[in-house]
């Protein structure tokens, strides 16, 4: 969804605006639950924060056009929930009078278990992530004052602030927190897949074969049961005209340039087009690419630079298995829609 982060450290200050230590609310049931075969999760204090009165704070915010510079973009505009929360159809983000980005829009889905967000992994904190999109000229071009005026100026939101954290003060820090706050109950669990590891369901011939082959070949990075390692990887796809340099723009150091952030194949079956770039408009093309079109540039992950040998027919179970992952749950569940 975003274009590339430029100086991360410029949101963390805006985050100073409005902070203070707001009055918490009588504790309620928390909306988070940890699936019983996933790790524990990356982020602390999940189930405190993800209360039943902030997560549909951060649910209206998530949902409402207010966010952006002439109403007319919310963050589900690129996030949309029928695709894993990303922007079905196109290659590259589109924001505010149409404009484009450079990047295709990421999942959204287990986030509590991410220690980096974005292609380029420039940002390291959820409660950080909001402001990128809000702020950026391309996507919903708003300054994060005018944000919070429009907000205040709301009894609508003054009255779910009240909900949340026990008064109407409305400032950065109880904004963010309402936005991680529902973002963190996007967890996928319940795929097919999931189902065959706890033995309520059996592959077909088909996935078993491709469950073999992404086990030999693709799990090192796409690691279960996220399915990602959350490393920065080089997978030899030719720089585009606009030579995004991914990681590298971030750290400065030109040895991660091309590299990006594995994503999770969780519901890849619709996430697509694919790539940082949406180069790939189907699964099946983006697996190929292992075996078809690795590019000899500098940095290429060992792991593929020489490419991987599959035939048609290892391509074609792969497929079916990724399939597997695809959680429908969590497409259609009505608390992730909008409110």
């Amino acid at each position: 969804m975003f274009t590339r982060t430029i100086l991360p450290l410029m949101v963390a200050a805006s985050l100073l605006t409005g902070c203070g230590s707001p009055t918490e609310p009588a504790s309620s049931p928390s909306l988070f639950v940890v699936p019983a075969h996933f790790p524990v999760p990356l982020r602390l204090g999940v189930e405190a924060l993800c209360t039943p009165e902030r997560v549909a704070l951060g649910r209206a915010l998530f949902y409402d056009e207010i966010l952006s510079r002439d109403y007319t973009v919310s963050c589900a505009s690129c996030h949309q929930q029928d695709y894993a929360f990303t922007q079905h159809g196109h290659r590259v983000s589109h924001g505010v009078d149409d404009r484009l980005g450079t990047r295709n829009s990421q999942p959204l889905q287990n986030l509590a278990w991410q220690p980096t967000f974005l292609w380029d992994g420039g940002i390291n904190d959820l409660d950080l992530f909001p402001p990128l999109p809000i702020s950026n000229p391309v996507e919903m071009d708003l300054s994060m004052d005018s944000a919070l005026m429009r907000l205040r100026q709301s009894p609508r939101y003054r009255a779910l602030f009240r909900a949340a954290e026990g008064d109407d003060s409305i400032s950065t820090s109880r904004m963010l927190k309402a936005f991680s706050a529902f973002m963190l109950t996007m967890v996928s669990a319940s795929s097919p897949y999931d189902e065959a590891v706890v033995g309520r369901t059996q592959r077909t011939p088909s996935q078993t074969r491709g469950h073999t082959l992404f086990q030999q070949h693709c799990a090192s990075c796409h690691t279960p049961p996220l399915f990602t390692d959350h490393t920065f990887r080089n997978t030899g796809l030719m720089p585009s005209d606009v030579n995004d340099l991914g990681r590298a723009s971030v750290t400065l150091d030109p040895r991660d340039a091309y590299a990006f952030k594995v994503p999770s194949l969780r519901n890849v079956e619709v996430t697509g087009p694919y790539g940082h770039d949406g180069r790939y408009r189907t699964v099946r093309e983006a697996v190929a690419h292992y075996r078809d079109n690795v590019a000899t540039i500098p940095g290429v992950d060992p792991a593929v630079s020489n490419g991987i040998l599959l035939r048609d027919s290892d391509i074609d179970d792969i497929v079916e298995f990724l399939r597997t992952l695809t959680d429908k749950s969590f497409l259609t569940k009505r608390e992730l829609g909008p409110p």
